[in-house]
């Protein structure tokens, strides 16, 4: 069936072609060379590889350029959701910790060690993952903050009101 939808689009249909019959994802997607990363950085590999099946794929084909940050991004995104769907962590523990969130992007030590949700290592880890940010352009740093820093805030939202409707789901 995928084939079928991919005619339209040759480029599409030939990385189908080679991802079916001539190897998979390893001719699709192009290597990353691990030796020139910092351990850090190896690091936030393994945990993007452990949190995602599906986006690994996609930011491991980004350019050399933008690569890093999109892991990054994606790993600091994966940690705050993760304190936000971690039903263990009381609302009094939780709210804050949302809305400050951005600003542990700055603290070179700050980890979080008593999620039980499965992809705590991001939390227990971070220490990795905000290195890493640290060494991002100060352009990827401040889109990210500022990113997370809304997103925690929004996410603030609907832990702290009951939602009955749709209309107010939207509302956010």
């Amino acid at each position: 069936m995928e084939l079928v939808k991919s005619v339209g689009h040759p480029a599409e249909l030939w990385a189908l072609i080679k991802y079916k019959f001539l190897g998979g994802k390893n001719v699709v997607i192009p290597k990353v060379d691990y030796s020139t990363l910092s351990s850090g950085m190896k690091r936030c590999y393994q945990l993007l590889n452990q949190t995602s099946r599906s986006f690994s794929a996609v930011i491991q084909s980004l350019d050399d350029d933008l690569r890093p940050a999109v892991v990054i991004f994606y790993l600091v995104l994966r940690a705050l959701d993760t304190v936000e769907d971690d039903m263990t962590i009381p609302l009094r523990e939780k709210i804050p910790m949302l809305q400050q969130f951005h600003k542990y992007l700055q603290l070179a030590e700050w980890r979080y060690m008593d999620s039980q949700e499965k992809d705590k290592a991001v939390l227990e880890e971070f220490p990795f993952i905000s290195g890493e940010f640290r060494a991002l352009k100060p352009v990827f740093q401040d889109v990210i903050s500022d990113i997370t820093r809304q997103m925690g805030s929004g996410m603030c939202v609907f832990l702290e009101k009951e939602v009955d409707s749709m209309d107010q789901w939207d509302e956010g």
